[in-house]
């Protein structure tokens, strides 16, 4: 059994974090619609994700892609098909986000790693398991290349990329880092999921954070930069054993 914690982070937030919270700025800035309502779903989410913003990195840019069938945005080196890669999970409560959406974060990681983020099918137009299904095509397609291949999201779609992995893995779970707010609703969850996982054998690192909030990573902010630089060299050292002799 494997179970590590980097404890809770405590520090003083940086300047543009204390700012952000300060304004005290709605996670979702739309109304939810009657679900039942699928023009107006639909909507909702393209005004809700415009809001969020999609605009590319220069830095890093992402193109278009169809993997497994299933439409990606692609960013990071692109040296071959067999470098090692993440396939990442946007976050947004399964019915709103988008890959271009989650490009603060996959910009940030592609600028180590290959990136691959998938625009699952989203409910209520397509139910369950249609976006677990998009990952998984996903992913059995670029390991079908004998790459070596992690899986990851935030949010939602951190539970979307565990839900892949667990399907995935023959031989058991590879190693897990969960990043998690101290304060946020599904910090308790985190805790609790680290024990289980551990419990079941998994190499677990819960890392917590004080005084942010739920999905920090997709903020312009030092502690954003670090949470992700520190996420992007987990996976890189992940994949690179994965990648070994």
């Amino acid at each position: 059994m494997s179970l590590r914690s980097r404890g809770t982070r405590r520090h003083e937030l940086s300047p543009e974090a204390a700012a952000y919270k300060a304004r005290g700025t709605p996670s979702v800035p739309l109304q939810m619609p009657d679900l039942a309502d699928l023009d107006a779903v639909a909507r909702w989410r393209a005004e809700t994700n415009a809001l969020w913003g999609t605009d590319d990195d220069p830095e890093v840019p992402h193109r278009p892609v169809t993997i497994g069938g299933v439409p990606c945005l692609v960013a990071g080196p692109q040296a071959s098909d067999s470098k090692p890669t993440v396939v990442y999970a946007h976050g947004g409560g399964y019915v709103l986000g988008s890959a271009a959406v989650a490009i603060p974060i996959t910009a940030r990681l592609g600028r180590i790693l290959r990136l691959v983020s998938v625009d699952f099918r989203q409910p209520p137009e397509h139910t369950f398991p249609a976006a677990l299904d998009d990952m998984l095509a996903v992913y059995r397609a670029l390991a079908g290349y004998r790459a070596s291949v992690a899986l990851a999201g935030d949010s939602a779609g951190g539970a979307l990329a565990l839900s892949a992995a667990v399907i995935a893995a023959a031989d058991g779970m590879p190693p897990v880092l969960v990043q998690a707010a101290v304060g946020e609703p599904l910090a308790s969850q985190a805790r609790e999921f680290q024990q289980r996982a551990a419990g079941a054998g998994v190499d677990i690192t819960l890392d917590l954070w004080e005084g942010l909030w739920h999905t920090w990573h997709y903020h312009a902010l030092p502690e954003a930069d670090q949470a992700l630089a520190e996420a992007a060299a987990f996976l890189a050292a992940s994949l690179n054993r994965a990648d070994g002799p």
